[in-house]
């Protein structure tokens, strides 16, 4: 099974995601300032998310810059 990729999503959508994941809800800015104005490649290099958090993201999801 392919992970869901997290690049993409918009402000909105990853709230709803961080809400079902029952992360803080501050996570969705985090995620969206690593994807679109850091260009990460992987959820590893988000460094100010918490690695229990990391590791819940690289559950569901990757990475996918298309």
């Amino acid at each position: 099974m392919i992970a869901e990729s997290l690049f993409g999503k918009t402000l909105d959508q990853l709230d709803k995601l961080v809400r079902e994941l029952d992360l803080p809800k501050y996570t969705s800015r985090q995620i969206t300032e690593w994807l679109y104005k850091k260009q990460v490649s992987s959820i590893d290099e988000m460094s100010n998310i918490s690695k229990q958090t990391r590791q819940k993201l690289q559950e569901n999801f990757q990475i996918d810059h298309e």
